[in-house]
């Protein structure tokens, strides 16, 4: 059987959910049939791991990440259209030079380059969406270009498809390897490392530190929790995505001492282990203010935790309100105290959703899930530039 080149694409410089979930499909997406090439910006945390996978990565310039704001708007929109011409161009001499047979496009600037290279090389291009913010420009143009759109949640889909054919559209919801959730690494726990004494409940989220992510509502609704469990323990583990978010850690932590709780916070920073992370929460909370579909619930569930989540569009999708957990109205601190006392107070409940959460992420959010659905959108595609073709 021929192999099939598939070029994924993806612009970021940081790592975030999108990230960890391009890695998880090019870990276990299928050699025999697919040989995957990864285009990525020079200086992207994911170099690393993805050459590890015995994956061979293309760099690209992408400049404009590190332009600054010197010469005013209009000389931004220049420098970034010219040197996006550039990037263009080095994707379509990757195209040809290692006979690509399908782009698949992880994040919107790789949506916009990737589905302009398509159309120029005749080649088809997957969109994998996994935003819930609509930019109607972008998201029209990325529409015309793309050949399938693959969305992480059918609340992320529904803006897209309004008075649209529905053909080229689908989801695949996100995975999880459930095997790197069985397995417990031997390594320093959190209760170790940050000095955290055994008999404190842990209450965590994992997030990048950023405004959207709502954290502040996360420290103001611990006071509450702490004057009923004052052997409760918060955990925030992440760090600032982008530079600017550094003023925003700054403003969570001024908050958590304005109100008293620093002592019972602990800001770890970004940790590589997030399977052990979760094994060692009591209670996972994820307070974002919009998402696709969050990681972070579907990673708390495989490890067999209870999950508080706001009610946006993904989480109502993989959190079953009163069963693998609560959902709660976005920014009402007073309902994420509610839901914090209750299952504080019901040891038996929390594990009773930990449990259902598990079986729901084995029903519905495994990797072969995923896999299954993601070759078979291959199969078509490539079969179908074949017999254009020919």
């Amino acid at each position: 059987m021929e192999k099939r080149t598939i070029l994924f694409i993806d612009t970021a410089i940081n790592i975030g959910g999108g990230q960890k979930s391009l890695m998880l499909l090019l870990k276990h997406i299928d050699r025999n049939k697919y040989r995957p090439l990864v285009a990525i910006s020079v200086g992207s945390k994911l170099m690393d791991d993805v050459a590890g996978g015995n994956i061979t990565v293309v760099p690209l310039s992408m400049r404009w990440r590190t332009m600054t704001r010197e010469g005013g708007r209009i000389r931004q929109w220049f420098r970034m259209i010219v040197d996006g011409g550039i990037v263009l161009g080095e994707i379509l001499a990757i195209v040809k030079k290692y006979h690509v047979s399908l782009i698949h496009a992880n994040t919107t600037e790789a949506g916009l380059l990737g589905g302009l290279a398509g159309r120029l090389a005749a080649v088809p291009v997957i969109y994998h969406n996994r935003i819930s913010v609509i930019k109607p420009i972008v998201t029209r143009l990325i529409d015309m270009l793309a050949t399938k759109v693959i969305f992480v949640s059918h609340g992320s889909m529904w803006p897209w498809v309004r008075k649209r054919s529905a053909e080229k559209y689908c989801v695949v919801y996100n995975a999880i390897d459930i095997e790197t959730f069985d397995q417990r690494a031997r390594t320093d726990g959190i209760r170790q490392t940050f000095r955290i004494p055994d008999n404190h409940i842990l209450i965590g989220t994992v997030s990048r530190i950023s405004p959207e992510k709502g954290l502040e509502f996360f420290i103001r609704a611990m006071p509450s929790v702490l004057n009923r469990f004052d052997r409760a323990h918060f955990i925030i583990v992440g760090g600032p995505y982008f530079p600017s978010d550094e003023q925003y850690l700054q403003t969570l932590k001024d908050e958590a001492r304005q109100l008293g709780v620093e002592k019972n916070l602990t800001f770890t920073g970004f940790m590589d282990n997030i399977p052990a992370v979760m094994h060692e929460l009591d209670i996972v909370v994820t307070v974002s203010f919009h998402e696709a579909l969050s990681r972070v619930p579907l990673e708390a569930m495989a490890a067999g935790k209870p999950v508080i989540a706001t009610a946006v569009t993904g989480n109502d999708e993989s959190v079953v309100h009163e069963e693998t957990g609560v959902l709660v109205p976005v920014k009402d601190v007073e309902a994420l105290e509610s839901a914090l006392v209750k299952l504080l107070r019901e040891p038996e409940r929390r594990q009773e959703m930990g449990q259902a959460g598990r079986q729901r992420i084995e029903k519905m959010f495994t990797i072969d899930h995923q896999m299954a659905a993601i070759d078979s959108i291959y199969h078509q595609l490539c079969h179908q530039k074949k017999d254009v073709s020919d």
